[in-house]
């Protein structure tokens, strides 16, 4: 609301992009673009890795791991026209 209370044009002449595609990010005007993370499968290789460190008793300094992330393009940028979804799992969402 404050940009566009001081006139700024979203997605014209400002573009928001958010991370975790939260609730939020669906239901304002207009939708703010996002990164989808699987949280879900986040946590359960957390659990995972936890009650697999438990088991060994091992002490790890950590577990690099990597997960795919989705950017969906929504209409508070135009990132659909500057990469036209070329990138890896873009996906525009009709408003």
């Amino acid at each position: 609301n404050g940009l566009a209370m001081a006139g700024i044009s979203i997605p014209d002449r400002a573009a928001i992009v958010g991370f975790d595609d939260t609730f939020v990010s669906r239901r304002v005007h207009p939708g703010i673009t996002s990164v989808s993370q699987p949280v879900e499968e986040m946590g359960r290789m957390a659990v995972r890795n936890l009650l697999e460190s438990i088991k060994n008793e091992e002490q790890r300094s950590g577990t690099h791991m990597e997960l795919d992330a989705q950017l969906i393009v929504r209409g508070s940028s135009h990132l659909d026209k500057y990469l036209g979804c070329r990138i890896d799992k873009c996906q525009k969402e009709e408003e």
